[in-house]
């Protein structure tokens, strides 16, 4: 009688995780629309060092979370989103917090976002220009044409790393292909000195 009693509590305990997994398994991640805008940006960068040069951070950094959505003048959608920064480059330091602020974001079900300049993801990586921000935070300058991607030690244009930047884009705007990522760092801290 007493072997019985745990066998019969651990039976339960089987089939209460399995019917766990199975109801999580169908439990549906929600879905968005996603709805592109499109963006004149105020000034078109020649090259790295134009933007080294009109930068107020420069950083290697990682996308930690979205940490606010709303909306600005018009109902224009905006997100910021907290930032790691994983190599300073300029005006920061290794591991320093920075809240980058965007255009686009998520307003009833329905991603708004400029077509040519993606919102990114938790994890994601890039390398930033960016101006500073009356509150603190910061923007990239020429939306996609400050930020790049690091994919690995590799580093990336968005116009080539992304198919519908490229799509929008074309051959307009500084063009990167899977530069070593180190060599860009320094390349840039060469601009500064």
């Amino acid at each position: 009688m007493r072997v019985k009693k745990p066998l019969i509590a651990v039976g339960i305990i089987i089939v209460a995780s399995i019917l766990v997994v199975f109801i999580c398994s169908f439990h549906e991640k929600k879905t968005y629309q996603k709805e592109f805008m499109t963006a004149s940006w105020e000034y078109g960068y020649a090259d790295v060092q134009e933007l080294t040069e009109n930068s107020d951070l420069i950083a290697v950094v990682k996308v930690k979370q979205t940490v606010q959505e709303g909306t600005i003048a018009g109902g224009i959608p905006c997100t910021d989103y907290s930032l790691k920064v994983t190599e300073s480059i300029l005006n920061c330091e290794d591991h320093d917090e920075i809240i980058m602020h965007m255009t686009g974001g998520i307003v009833d079900d329905t991603i708004y976002e400029i077509e040519d300049d993606p919102l990114p993801e938790k994890n994601d990586q890039f390398v930033i220009f960016a101006k500073k921000n009356d509150d603190g935070s910061y923007t990239v300058l020429g939306g996609p044409q400050g930020r790049f991607v690091v994919n690995g030690s590799k580093v990336s244009s968005l116009n080539v790393a992304y198919a519908q930047v490229k799509k929008v884009d074309g051959e307009i705007g500084i063009k990167l292909d899977s530069q070593d990522l180190s060599r860009f760092v320094e390349q840039v801290k060469g601009y500064i000195e």
